[in-house]
């Protein structure tokens, strides 16, 4: 079932691609649901890909929208490297400069920090990227 469905997210990809050209909603759209596909057959790194490709597509001025994908990439970059790795690291940033643009600067302060902490664990305090 699993492959028929891909094969068909795929299929449907093509088309609406070949439609509304590459940076539609709609082409966003058919990337989460292949990549929510992906992330439930444990293909994390392909899922992470496509929900890369959509949140370019959303950036573009659906700050909420784009905050809610980047807490989905979170959650597939966790279980695949783990809280303390570097993406996950580059995903906190995200999140909070996505916060700055929407005006809400506690919350951008705390996903910062996180980010921060992150670095500081996998480089070290001293390191010249912690110092900068």
């Amino acid at each position: 079932k699993n492959e028929l469905a891909q094969e068909e997210y795929l299929k449907c990809l093509d088309i609406v691609i070949k439609v509304h050209g590459p940076e539609h909603p709609l082409v966003g759209t058919v990337y989460f649901n292949t990549a929510n596909l992906y992330a439930a057959q444990g293909m994390f790194d392909e899922a992470l890909e496509l929900y890369t490709q959509r949140l370019a597509i959303w950036i573009k001025g659906k700050h909420e929208e784009a905050q809610e994908l980047c807490k989905k990439i979170l959650g597939v970059e966790t279980e695949l490297h783990g809280p303390d790795h570097l993406a996950v690291a580059r995903t906190y940033g995200r999140m909070a400069t996505l916060c700055v643009l929407q005006a809400k600067i506690d919350e951008a302060r705390d996903l910062f920090q996180k980010s921060l902490n992150i670095n500081i664990k996998v480089y070290g305090p001293e390191h010249p990227a912690m110092t900068e």
